[in-house]
């Protein structure tokens, strides 16, 4: 075989290798909306959190589907222990989804059905069972005024 054909054969290979690995695409929404659920199914809290949690964050989600996975999503992190990062969550939720009345709707059923006492440690507040001491606070009258502000807002969208 003479050496240019070899040559070409191997920039064809290369080439078509790069060109079928580009265009597997990342997986859809959708598709990763799914795969969260069959995560969340089987037991697998983390990974469907870790799922969930960028597609909760983002602007161009479908608010009917934030809106769906928001409590499954909150409950991956009482199951896991994680529930005082429910808070920031919630609060970057609120402030992605500020337009969508649906989203602050279950934001603020979210904050409405989670556990309302914490700790406070080295003046921060953390929400939910901790080790270590603090002071075990309260915080059922701050989630109600949370979730009054969120239905209200929720209502002044148009």
């Amino acid at each position: 075989m003479a050496r240019w054909q070899l040559g070409a054969m191997v920039v064809a290979v290369v080439l078509g290798t790069w060109f079928s690995l580009s265009s597997a695409a990342e997986p859809s929404p959708k598709e990763r909306r799914v795969a969260a659920r069959k995560q969340f199914d089987q037991g697998n809290v983390k990974d469907a959190y870790d799922a969930w949690r960028p597609l909760l964050v983002a602007a161009e989600t479908e608010p009917r589907q934030v809106a769906e996975d928001l409590p499954l999503a909150v409950q991956c992190l009482q199951r896991l222990g994680r529930l005082d990062e429910a808070d920031a969550l919630l609060d970057e939720m609120a402030k992605v989804h500020a337009n969508h009345p649906r989203v602050l709707y279950a934001i603020g059923k979210s904050y409405r059905d989670i556990p309302h006492f914490g700790q406070i440690v080295a003046g921060e507040w953390s929400r939910g069972d901790r080790r270590g001491g603090g002071r075990f606070v309260n915080s059922q009258e701050r989630d109600r005024v949370r979730v009054l502000q969120l239905f209200l807002a929720a209502l002044a969208v148009k």
